[in-house]
């Protein structure tokens, strides 16, 4: 368990990238690139496309 959130969110990044080839900044580019303004939207839209879990969305700092 992480000792500070900042440990965490590291933590979850890294995961992010190893379970899909693709940085956190990668993945802030393609959600800013859907146009896509609402959250809620968002999150269902790239789980749909790319399968990914919600917990990796709501964290990134889009």
């Amino acid at each position: 368990m992480a000792s500070k959130p900042e440990d965490g969110m590291a933590s979850l990044y890294r995961n992010l990238q190893t379970a899909t080839g693709k940085s956190i900044e990668e993945w802030v580019a393609i959600a800013k690139n859907t146009g896509i303004a609402k959250h809620k939207v968002l999150v269902e839209s790239l789980k749909t496309e790319y399968g990914l879990r919600t917990v990796a969305l709501i964290s990134a700092p889009l």
